[in-house]
């Protein structure tokens, strides 16, 4: 039985178990995809793959503090100056890239986003992560999954503060 209008099934089902599963029990497993029992949840497994219903290209499935998320496929920009990006992380993190003061794009980002055009950024366009309950990740938290600290960013990028769109 699902326990609720999230509950995944068919080929969403079938991906976050792909993705997931073994990180998990069985229980577990049953739960955080929002079926009532272990019963209910092989039931569905045995069925799932013959749901004919088209669907759009399938998210990643992941766990953050424990509950199962996926990236929405859309997100935002954070920056972080260089200095940050050389203490903190010996460069450019994952995602990064550095910021262009020659590169008509990259000016019109230091002019948007009222950023010091005396300090050199790097940027990152990073999806959002719901819960699948629909819930927005916490900043803090989708930040740490891209393991990037939120006190080495800057505060005004548009990816913080998703949470209150």
């Amino acid at each position: 039985m699902k326990l609720h209008d999230w509950t995944l099934e068919g080929k969403y089902l079938l991906k976050a178990v792909k993705d997931i599963g073994s990180q998990l029990s069985e229980e577990e497993m049953a739960e955080e995809c929002g079926f009532a029992s272990v019963a209910d949840f092989k039931k569905e497994l045995e069925i799932a793959p013959n749901n004919k219903n088209k669907v759009g290209e399938l998210p990643e499935y992941l766990l953050i503090n424990g509950f199962l998320a996926s990236k929405i496929g859309k997100g935002a920009q954070v920056f972080m100056t260089m200095e940050n990006a050389n203490k903190f992380y010996g460069g450019l993190p994952d995602f990064f890239e550095e910021l262009d003061e020659e590169d008509e794009d990259d000016q019109s980002l230091y002019e948007t986003y009222d950023l010091d055009k005396n300090t050199k950024y790097c940027v990152a366009d990073l999806e959002w992560i719901t819960y699948v309950n629909g819930e927005l990740v916490e900043d803090d938290d989708q930040l740490n999954f891209y393991e990037i600290k939120k006190e080495h960013v800057d505060p005004d990028s548009p990816f913080i503060g998703a949470n209150n769109r």
